[in-house]
């Protein structure tokens, strides 16, 4: 037991939090429930409607008998009992729900003259306008095409026509599916105004900020956002990372970004978009990988990311911008500036009042781990992030185990020089913890 310290959160704790930090909620891939990495959003515009709850419109009854009329109940309920999420099955059960639904809603609400839930639906689909609409369209066309041919996934594979949002052929099968396109505007309705509800319910509940969304570093190419503004995307480059001391052959994630130039041309409306769409119904934004605002590794696809360059973004008018929004939005900034940051990067976010990170796991030398006093007032302190192991798993040592078990060639020490070093560095923690008054004992 004195090797497994626990922290167990009570409720009087949450409540008394300021803020609670999501994953991304950007909009994914609805006919493709396998493809629900929160990192490679189809676009971050939109929502994922994965994650709404239409409770918050029709009530606890009528999506009772939605769930029932899709026949989703059973999985639904096997699922809220599983350690684990599936997501592909939790997926189908959940769009499954959010069809019945959507027919209830077109056979009884919009037949209602003067109606709440109808006319506030026609509101979000007018204040969407043109980009919403092209959403739509897109998860529309993605289904249609993806479904008869698993070979078009990407929008890049489909007759010439089709690629581009402002043709003929994609105005005629708009026309031709608009019960389709109408279903995926109603799920981002019930999203968005189901976030909107979460977050009034966390600033009501006496959080100061409530929640605070993730703004990912880019889109993937084969999304929606590429496909009905390809011009304001550099498609065919990849973003990623160059070659560091944790992963010697650099790292490329598959994600598009904006075009520099295209920005410029534009007013920067992309940029200022996608913070809008992360500021809509949140206190704040935690951008990830924010060195993306003054440079991205970028490699043309199919090539190694070992064969990238930098490509430099206007830091100056980028910084300027979130802190417009900041302002309007009343919304903090967080930047995730973990990894290769450029000299006197982190000075330029703390003046432009951006708040970096400082994790527990990184703030130490070779003799011993930092002391509270000595994280910067400009950044948040955290125990551990989403692309490290738990503060459990680093104890236990879970994570050399993990590492161990995985087939190729390792970089670092093997499992037997890492658990001997994380022998050493237990202790030491545990120094640090003991100094501050966090903890007592051996």
């Amino acid at each position: 037991a004195a090797m497994e310290p626990r922290i167990t959160l009570t409720l009087p704790m949450i409540l008394a939090a300021k803020s609670l930090v999501l994953s991304p909620l950007h909009a994914g891939f609805s006919a493709d429930p396998h493809h629900f990495g929160p990192y490679s959003p189809s676009s971050r515009l939109f929502l994922n409607p994965l994650n709404a709850d239409p409770e918050f419109l029709f009530g606890e009854d009528r999506v009772a008998e939605a769930i029932e009329a899709s026949g989703a109940g059973d999985t639904r309920r096997a699922g809220e009992g599983a350690a684990l999420i599936d997501w592909p099955t939790a997926a189908a059960a959940k769009l499954a729900t959010l069809r019945a639904l959507f027919e209830s809603f077109r056979a009884f609400d919009q037949q209602q003259t003067g109606g709440r839930l109808a006319l506030d639906f026609a509101a979000f689909r007018k204040d969407g306008g043109e980009l919403l609409e092209q959403h739509a369209r897109f998860e529309a066309l993605h289904a249609e095409r993806f479904g008869a041919d698993p070979s078009q996934w990407d929008w890049r594979s489909w007759p010439e026509p089709l690629r581009d949002p402002d043709s003929p052929d994609v105005a005629a099968f708009a026309a031709r599916a608009a019960g389709e396109v109408d279903f995926h505007i109603f799920m981002q309705w019930i999203a968005d105004r189901s976030l909107a509800a979460a977050q009034k319910a966390a600033r009501d509940s006496g959080m100061s900020i409530g929640l605070i969304s993730d703004l990912a570093v880019g889109m993937d190419a084969g999304g929606s956002h590429a496909w009905s503004r390809h011009k304001d995307v550099l498609v065919g480059l990849s973003v990623g990372s160059p070659p560091d001391l944790f992963n010697p052959n650099g790292q490329s994630w598959g994600l598009a970004t904006f075009s520099p130039l295209a920005l410029r041309a534009t007013g920067f409306a992309p940029f200022l978009a996608t913070l809008r769409a992360c500021m809509r119904h949140a206190g704040g934004v935690r951008i990830d990988h924010v060195m993306g605002l003054t440079r991205l590794w970028m490699a043309p696809d199919g090539a190694r990311a070992t064969e990238g360059a930098y490509l430099s973004l206007p830091l100056d008018d980028m910084l300027r911008l979130i802190a417009l929004e900041s302002h309007r939005h009343g919304a903090v900034v967080v930047g995730e500036d973990l990894g290769t940051v450029p000299e006197g990067f982190r000075e330029r976010l703390a003046e432009a009042g951006v708040a970096g990170m400082r994790v527990l796991q990184f703030e130490r030398d070779e003799r011993r781990f930092f002391a509270p006093s000595a994280y910067p007032p400009e950044a948040l302190a955290m125990s551990t992030t989403h692309d490290l192991p738990t503060t459990a798993g680093w104890w236990s040592g879970a994570d050399i185990k993990l590492k161990a078990s995985i087939p190729g060639d390792q970089f670092g020490d093997d499992e037997a020089g890492a658990a001997a070093q994380r022998a050493t560095d237990r202790p030491l923690l545990w120094a640090t913890f003991r100094e501050a008054g966090a903890a007592e004992g051996e």
